[in-house]
């Protein structure tokens, strides 16, 4: 009887470890999909960051040179009134 239990608890003990690093090994995969989530979300706010960057310069340089725009329309009506 003493040689079933024995039987019987190694073949327990070797089903858990099974099962034991099977659920390890899917955590592993699990945090490593994770770890790329985060890596890939780091790398879309960096490119947003530098759309948001280029916009402006965009907006900027539009301003400055709606500006030029407005002082030579300016400056034709100043001189259409003089005449």
């Amino acid at each position: 009887m003493n040689v079933f239990l024995m039987v019987v608890l190694i073949v327990l003990i070797s089903t858990a470890a099974g099962l034991v690093k099977n659920h390890q090994s899917k955590t592993v995969k699990i945090e490593k999909i994770k770890a790329q989530s985060v890596k890939d979300e780091l790398e879309l706010e960096k490119i947003k960051h530098e759309n948001y960057l280029l916009e402006t310069d965009k907006m900027r340089l539009e301003l400055e040179q709606m500006k030029e725009t407005d002082k030579v329309n300016l400056e034709k009506s100043k001189n259409q009134l003089i005449e």
